[in-house]
């Protein structure tokens, strides 16, 4: 069971993992229809799914943490385990500048531009997280760019996709 690419951690994206071809003990191929599960633990948790074999291979969707982190993977049939698969999620953020703009009356935070590990802008709509003192506000994207007034007096940290930046105030 492998990914077709790399699992980039952004909560969506979606991977197909199939299992090799199931055989019995005398080694003929398991009929179509053979119930598999496959348990999933990742940096969002622990997780399930079961998929039925067609032509001896099973096949699951597998979504991206949000979070980059080790994925274990481990699929049963009947009493048969396969051995653990450990995936790595890479973050799929590259760099999230941070800027605070000053001006009378009410500071501003600017986040961007957000890009991934190959450059191109994270996708609109894209959770921003800003943590500050004991609160803590959300934004989204909008062409790889949040904006927001700031509230906090100290300093603030930025998690986008698991990914953070501090910023000072």
């Amino acid at each position: 069971m492998r990914p077709s690419a790399p699992i980039g951690a952004d909560g969506r994206t979606r991977y197909e993992i199939a299992t090799t071809v199931l055989t019995d003990a005398r080694g003929n191929v398991v009929p179509d229809g053979r119930a598999v599960r496959l348990t999933v633990e990742s940096p969002d948790g622990l997780g399930t799914s079961t998929a039925t074999t067609v032509g001896g291979v099973a096949r699951f969707d597998l979504i991206a943490p949000r979070a980059p982190g080790e994925i274990r993977l481990g699929a049963t049939s009947g009493p048969v385990s396969s051995p653990e698969l450990v995936l790595t999620a890479e973050p799929a953020v590259g760099s999230v500048p941070v800027e605070i703009v000053r001006s009378v009356g009410s500071d501003r935070i600017e986040i961007g531009p957000i890009t991934r590990p190959d450059g191109a802008l994270v996708p609109d709509g894209t959770e921003v997280v800003i943590r500050g003192g004991d609160s803590e506000r959300r934004l989204i994207t909008v062409g790889g760019f949040a904006r927001g007034p700031v509230h906090s007096t100290g300093g603030l940290t930025v998690e986008v996709l698991g990914v953070t930046s501090e910023v000072g105030r």
